[in-house]
């Protein structure tokens, strides 16, 4: 363009819309974008300004549209990152977003702003659409798209490794390059709210957590039992935490109530009070822990990481194969002969591509391995104590033998 004695600035979009989940690196590419802009001579700097319509608003009429103003002149020459920007629509963020999103349509269109300020925001997807309804010129604004997709669990896996390093922290490469890494980055991308890169940020800090505990020498290598310990306690903080038990719902067959209406046998004694209550905050200390320890090993269910509606047609197709046995399943795990039938009836049944049917079956071996290395670990550490089944396709269990075999693994002793 400058090479025809034209302006390249009325040539390149200044207005983008960022869609995606958090953690996709947004906020990253705005940085990038500013740089990349002042290097090509359309902006003469590349400061980001970050805000959200919340920034936006004071409870007023008619000041929502001054701070807009306000905000695009502090940022003009650079870049206006307005983050969470679905709620520029009154529905989401209040009356007084009319005012603003009407303010920043006109000025996007005057010459003291047009060309000379990169106005990018950012949000979910539908929500996205839903805002841009509100002004019929917003749309035309902000016609450039970039969506960010959530990391696979393979880019998860190597932005863990990659932050590690960056926290001097690295993992030994026979751990970086092994089948386990990448089972416990897959379980963390299929948990429930998966932030992205947030989620990496939070593992890598609890997994710098975990390797304080281990040792206090700075010459320490981080594990993978490490990593895998942070992404359980990740998981697990995310899951409803269960009330304790209501005396309501205990049995209280054969016990003895202590009511009004009940007449006790005999007056304690101040001695013998006190030793009661000791000796019940012993044991209520001991139930505590045993509950804390029980708890522990249900968060770490090897299968959580796969989809539930993969793992439920497997365990059909294997049910009708008169495979859900112990015998039957442990053949399935140690050889594939069976593989060219399961993934056929996979990808029927589920309409999935081969590769991903292949995928799910080595993330469903891997998982098995995983549940085998939990209970041997577990023997020691629950030495004497029986261990309590589950099944994580039907939910049946609570015995000391599995139920089922496609997915069976140990919630409690």
């Amino acid at each position: 363009a400058k090479d025809r004695g034209e302006n390249p600035a009325k040539s390149v979009s200044f207005n983008f819309l960022f869609l995606g989940n958090p953690g996709t690196g947004k906020t990253t590419v705005a940085r990038l974008m500013g740089k990349m802009f002042k290097m090509l001579g359309l902006l003469p700097d590349d400061e980001v300004f970050e805000c959200t319509p919340k920034d936006l608003a004071t409870g007023y009429a008619g000041q929502a549209g001054q701070k807009t103003t306000e905000m695009l002149e502090k940022s003009r020459g650079g870049v206006l990152f307005i983050d969470e920007a679905y709620q520029l629509n009154p529905k989401r963020g209040g009356p007084y977003m009319t005012e603003a999103v009407d303010e920043l349509c006109a000025k996007l269109t005057d010459e003291a702003f047009k060309g000379k300020i990169l106005v990018l925001l950012a949000g979910y997807d539908a929500d996205m659409d839903e805002m841009l309804k509100v002004n019929p010129g917003l749309k035309s604004r902000f016609a450039e798209r970039l969506e960010f997709k959530d990391l696979s669990a393979e880019a998860t896996r190597d932005l863990i490794i990659l932050k590690l390093a960056i926290k001097k922290i690295p993992l030994a490469s026979e751990d970086a390059e092994s089948d386990d890494l990448l089972f416990t980055a897959r379980m963390l991308v299929n948990s429930e709210d998966f932030a992205n890169g947030r989620d990496v940020d939070t593992v890598c800090d609890r997994t710098y957590a975990e390797l304080a505990k281990r040792s206090s020498s700075r010459n320490t290598s981080v594990s993978l039992e490490d990593v895998r310990k942070a992404v359980n306690s990740l998981i697990g903080s995310r899951k409803p935490q269960e009330s304790s038990k209501s005396c309501v719902n205990t049995d209280t067959s054969g016990q003895a109530c202590a009511t009004s209406s009940a007449k006790p046998s005999a007056v304690a004694t101040s001695a013998e009070v006190d030793t009661n209550v000791e000796v019940e905050e012993d044991q209520m200390e001991e139930e505590e822990d045993f509950v804390e320890e029980t708890a522990t090993v249900a968060n770490e269910n090897p299968f959580s990481g796969l989809q539930d509606s993969h793992v439920t047609t497997l365990q059909d197709v294997v049910e009708e194969m008169g495979l859900n046995t112990k015998e039957g399943v442990d053949m399935l795990l140690s050889s594939n002969q069976q593989d060219g039938h399961l993934i056929q009836q996979l990808m029927q049944r589920l309409q999935i591509s081969e590769d991903t049917a292949k995928s799910f079956l080595e993330d469903w071996r891997l998982a098995h391995k995983e549940a085998q290395r939990q209970k041997l670990k577990a023997k020691t550490k629950f030495k004497g104590m029986e261990a309590i089944w589950h099944c994580a396709v039907c939910g049946r269990g609570g015995f000391p033998q599995p139920v089922c075999y496609v997915a069976p693994y140990i919630s409690g002793y």
